[in-house]
């Protein structure tokens, strides 16, 4: 993969705030709520989008993703399940 996790964070959640037409740059202090577009939907569109540019599948950390505060929680995951699949 080339690609950091913070490059494929950064690219699902451009994806989402289009989407939900929202303009916001992506940051690693992005609170996830509701306005941010993590809402229900926003989050499976999200998981989606990782699973998508990864090849990996989130299913079992759906709750940890759901948890996180910041964009910067959810690179940190994705850096370690990337790091786990290897």
């Amino acid at each position: 993969m080339d690609k950091t996790s913070r490059e494929i964070v950064y690219e699902c959640f451009v994806e989402l705030a289009n989407e939900m037409n929202l303009n916001i740059n992506p940051s690693d202090e992005i609170v996830m709520n509701r306005d941010t577009g993590f809402d229900s939907l926003g989050l499976v569109t999200f998981v989606l989008g990782l699973e998508n540019r990864t090849g990996i599948e989130f299913d079992n950390y759906l709750s940890d993703i759901r948890e996180a505060t910041c964009l910067k929680d959810v690179i940190d995951l994705v850096e370690s399940v990337i790091n786990a699949d290897k």
